[in-house]
């Protein structure tokens, strides 16, 4: 299963001076159990790569 996780860092983050001392992001992402009946939409970019 391809499951691909995009995260976005803002490039502003660069110049803000409150964060001039800040040398790692850590980046995470959780998967949860969907519940019983729970139909969400498929989005466009996904369907594309079922096809």
């Amino acid at each position: 299963v391809d499951m691909p996780v995009f995260f976005y860092i803002d490039p502003e983050f660069a110049e803000d001076p409150k964060l001039e001392n800040c040398t790692d992001i850590t980046l995470s992402y959780t998967f949860f159990e969907a519940k019983p009946g729970l139909n969400l939409p498929i989005p466009s970019y996904v369907k594309q790569h079922l096809a």
